[in-house]
């Protein structure tokens, strides 16, 4: 009795460490752990890594134009809209090459 339950003990603890193991990965690199279980290339696109890029500008716009507006700051806010207007043109352009 008491080596079935060591057994059962040691099968769970295996499992717990790969249940760890996969999620730690997924959790770290999750494109690279996807694609690489679905046979995929590891590496990430150009065109992944631009449109991430474009979507990180057009937030900080958001986030400058935010801030001249809280400050009452109207050169700021000029500024912070032609930023946005950058983003957006990156955005659509982006879009209507799809």
């Amino acid at each position: 009795m008491g080596s079935c339950v060591d057994a059962v003990v040691v099968a769970l603890f295996v499992l717990l460490l790969t249940l760890l193991v996969l999620v730690w990965s997924i959790w770290k690199s999750p494109e690279a752990f996807w694609s690489g279980a679905l046979g995929g290339p590891a590496v990430s696109s150009a065109w992944a890594a631009h449109l991430r890029s474009a979507r990180i500008h057009f937030m900080d716009s958001i986030w400058l134009r935010e801030e001249a507006y809280v400050n009452l700051d109207g050169e700021g806010l000029d500024l912070a809209d032609e930023f946005l207007r950058d983003a957006l043109h990156r955005l659509g352009g982006l879009a209507g090459a799809w």
